[in-house]
């Protein structure tokens, strides 16, 4: 019999990509700090109520825990590769709907429902298929490598977003995002795809053939049976504290990250929204103490907090003013 190719390597970086992708969720705080600066200033694109900020997320969530159950029972009957693909239209459409309106009732459908399916489809078939092409001594560190793209993600998709949003505007940046992860987690779950039946990593039978440790005892359990036992609802608790604090704090982490470091880089100029707008910026005003030096009929001014103001610029200002009024002194 031939000897089968390994593909586990490739399987988890597959699956390491896919969660890249997916870890979108992270870096919603952005989009609702953009649509509340929206509702905010009035400029009639997001006509949402302050309290309904959240619901998006919230039914995004919701969705993404269900879709796991769903998805990992179709990984085992049908295959991984399927399942991912599936999570990719879905993530896709759901981000491709929300970059056309800018209703609520379409938001909650577009990144709450259809975008949290996916990322639950998607989610689920990364680990498994990879873990199984490893013997047990790895399973550990591969679900770890796999698991860490899903948070990696903010480290490019936070400030990727931010470029976007003042590039682009909120809308064509989920535009973007739609396309190009609808692409990408399909294309990578084509790689997706568990050992012929039968196979075994090679490290176990070394291990098991060397005979220097006793074997340990395993026992399977049916799915009926761990709702059974003691240590799934201990884990279970365990993965509801971690999870539930995780994502109070993904919730609202941009704006907690404003108020402890202050806007900065892209974030703080010209965000989309507001530049359709006769070129309003919100931004640090760094002469904030000389504005009594600045003429009042070129700004309108909203009301801010202490280290941020609304400025609606309506003509260029003249640079060469400082340097004519010096030259008149002398």
């Amino acid at each position: 019999m031939d000897e089968i190719k390994n593909k586990g390597w490739r399987v988890t970086m597959a699956g390491l990509g896919i969660n890249l992708a997916l870890g979108i969720l992270y870096t919603w705080s952005i989009f609702k700090q953009e649509i509340k600066e929206s509702i905010l200033a009035g400029d009639g694109r997001f006509n949402w109520d302050m309290a309904s900020l959240n619901d998006p997320f919230a039914v995004c969530c919701l969705m993404f825990t269900f879709a796991m159950i769903a998805a990992g029972r179709l990984q085992d009957k049908v295959s991984p590769k399927l399942t991912a693909i599936f999570g990719g239209l879905l993530t896709g459409s759901g981000l491709l709907v929300i970059s056309q309106s800018t209703i609520l009732a379409n938001w909650i459908l577009g990144f709450g429902i259809l975008t949290g399916m996916g990322l639950g489809f998607g989610y689920a078939s990364a680990t498994p298929p990879a873990i199984k092409w490893f013997p047990a001594s790895k399973t550990g560190m591969i679900a770890g490598i796999v698991v860490a793209g899903f948070g990696l993600a903010s480290v490019y998709i936070a400030p990727l977003s931010n470029f976007l949003i003042a590039m682009f505007g909120l809308s064509k940046a989920m535009m973007l995002f739609g396309f190009a992860f609808l692409i990408i987690v399909c294309g990578l779950g084509l790689v997706l795809e568990n050992p012929p039946q039968g196979y075994k990593p090679k490290e176990t039978a070394l291990k098991t053939n060397k005979g220097k440790k006793p074997p340990v005892k395993t026992e399977d359990f049916l799915p009926s049976d761990i709702l059974k036992t003691k240590a799934f609802y201990k884990l279970w608790f365990m993965f509801f504290v971690g999870s539930g604090a995780g994502l109070i704090i993904i919730g609202g982490g941009c704006r907690y990250g404003q108020k402890k470091f202050g806007r900065s880089g892209l974030d703080s100029c010209c965000p989309s929204g507001n530049r359709k707008r006769k070129r309003a910026c919100l931004c640090r005003n760094p002469f904030r103490q000389n504005r009594s030096a600045t003429n009042d009929s070129d700004h309108d001014e909203l009301p801010g907090d202490n280290d941020t103001v609304f400025a609606f610029h309506r003509r260029k200002p003249d640079i060469f003013a400082t340097r004519r009024h010096h030259t008149d002194r002398v």
